[in-house]
Formats: structure tokens, C-alpha cells, sequence
């Protein structure tokens, strides 16, 4: 494989691999790392707006519709139906409120650190069953003790038992750049 291919296909370039040789993250791969983070963020803050959703649109009727049965026949003043509803989606609203700021600050603190292992490299590809009997595959890329989870064409840019060094970002094991070692005999 061509270091011009592993260029491309891992998105760097030589001034990242000379940085990254060095024990250094370069600015371009640390504003694409930020991103891919705050795109995670953005994932995580609509699965939240989702569930906080869920319950107003679910429990808000089913307590309506309740209260306005215990109201009608206990003849209770409809104010005090009003004044509950709206405290209940207040309760929700605070506890959302209270989600994204978890997510905020568990993200944004977040640090990346360099880190190196070379080895030769083994892909594998993994079949696994999810809980409801679905299989899918799995494609990892296995050098020097660490794991990292790959698209199925990885194999068509690096060698199956060729010696190569990965520098990566943690947390998340992202892959910033790939040197190819040579052959050695």
C-alpha cells in the first residue's frame, strides 16, 4: 500500500504524521476532533430532547385526562387541576434542563491525549447478535494490543501482518495518523 493511500483513506498528512511522531496533536486534528465530540454531544441532546418529549406528550394526557375524572367527581376546584399540570411539565422541563447540562459539562471538559502502539496488523471480522436475534458484523483493526473499531474496507488499505505504528486520540481511540514500518530480513 502506498503511504499516500493510508494518507487519504485515515485523513492526514505528513505534517500531521511528523507532529504526531513528535508526542504532538496538530491543530487541524484537534478542531476535528472537537467536532466529531460536539457532533456526539448533538446526538446525545436530541435523545434527551426525544425522551423529555416522550414523557410530556405521555404522562401530561394520561394525568389530564385523571385529574379531570378525580376533579369531576370529587368536584374539585379546576384550578387546582391547571396549577398541577403545568407544575408537572415545569418537573420535566427542569429535569431536561438538567440532562443537558450533564451532557454539556461531561463532554466539554473532555482532553485528548496522544497515543502510540505499532505491531503487525491483524483485521478481524466478527459476527455478533444483538438482543433481539439481529446479526451483524463487526470490523476491527488489532495492533500491538489495541482495538479499534474499522469500516470492512480497512483490509484494502492496510497489509494483513505488516508492521505499522498508529497514532490515536484518547478517549475514543481515534486513529490521526498511520505509519507503515519496513520490512525487516
Amino acid at each position: 500500500m502506498e503511504d499516500r493511500d493510508l494518507e487519504l483513506y485515515f485523513h492526514f498528512d505528513e505534517w500531521d504524521l511528523g507532529a504526531n511522531s513528535l508526542g504532538n496533536i496538530t491543530p487541524k486534528q484537534l478542531q476535528q476532533l472537537k467536532k466529531d465530540e460536539q457532533r456526539t454531544v448533538n446526538i446525545l441532546l436530541v435523545i434527551a430532547l426525544i425522551v423529555v418529549g416522550t414523557c410530556l406528550s405521555s404522562i401530561v394526557p394520561i394525568a389530564l385526562i385523571a385529574a379531570v375524572a378525580l376533579f369531576y367527581f370529587l368536584g374539585w376546584n379546576i384550578w387546582l387541576l391547571v396549577a398541577g399540570v403545568l407544575l408537572l411539565t415545569i418537573v420535566v422541563l427542569i429535569g431536561g434542563f438538567f440532562i443537558y447540562r450533564a451532557i454539556r459539562s461531561a463532554t466539554s471538559r473532555q482532553t485528548f491525549t496522544l497515543q502510540k502502539t505499532q505491531g503487525p496488523v491483524n483485521i478481524v471480522k466478527d459476527r455478533h447478535t444483538d438482543s433481539h436475534q439481529h446479526s451483524y458484523e463487526v470490523h476491527e483493526l488489532h495492533v500491538g494490543g489495541v482495538r479499534f473499531s474499522m469500516d470492512a474496507d480497512v483490509a484494502d488499505h492496510l497489509m494483513q501482518g505488516d508492521n505499522y505504528i498508529i497514532y490515536y486520540a484518547m478517549p475514543g481511540e481515534t486513529i490521526l495518523s498511520v505509519e507503515r514500518l519496513p520490512k525487516t530480513g
